[in-house]
């Protein structure tokens, strides 16, 4: 789902600070077409470094997420169990749905949602 990739691509912290020094941050109203438009010429911009971060490789994103999910009850195994990619996907829907967060469709998606969501509730989780 390339909306929901470019949703959360803008929300990274670092990519929303430097998208606003370009003065192309896009607002909550755009359309996916307009954010399309807007990263694109962030992405082509001589005035950006060009540095991009990337999410954390899958294996840590999956063990930090079964670890949040199991800390909620979400995923009810002994501490020593490994997890499959669908069991966490499942997992963070069931967790998603149970607190209502808006419906998100890849598992980055749901990732950003859900640990967005926790860092709210809890300021210790809190990067900034």
């Amino acid at each position: 789902d390339f909306s929901e990739a470019m949703f959360v691509f803008v929300n990274l912290s670092e990519h929303k600070k430097g998208l606003r020094k370009l003065g192309l941050l896009p607002d909550p109203d755009d359309k996916s077409t307009d954010v399309d438009e807007k990263l694109h010429a962030a992405f082509l911009s001589t005035k950006s470094a060009g540095q991009w971060r990337m999410l954390k490789n899958q294996t840590e994103t999956i063990k930090s997420l079964a670890q949040t999910l199991k800390q909620v009850n979400v995923l009810p195994r002994a501490s020593d169990s490994v997890y499959s990619v669908e069991e966490i996907y499942e997992a963070m829907k069931a967790y998603a749905e149970h607190c209502q967060l808006p419906f998100m469709r890849t598992f980055n998606g749901l990732r950003f949602r859900i640990l967005r969501h926790i860092e709210r509730r809890d300021p210790s989780m809190r990067k900034e």
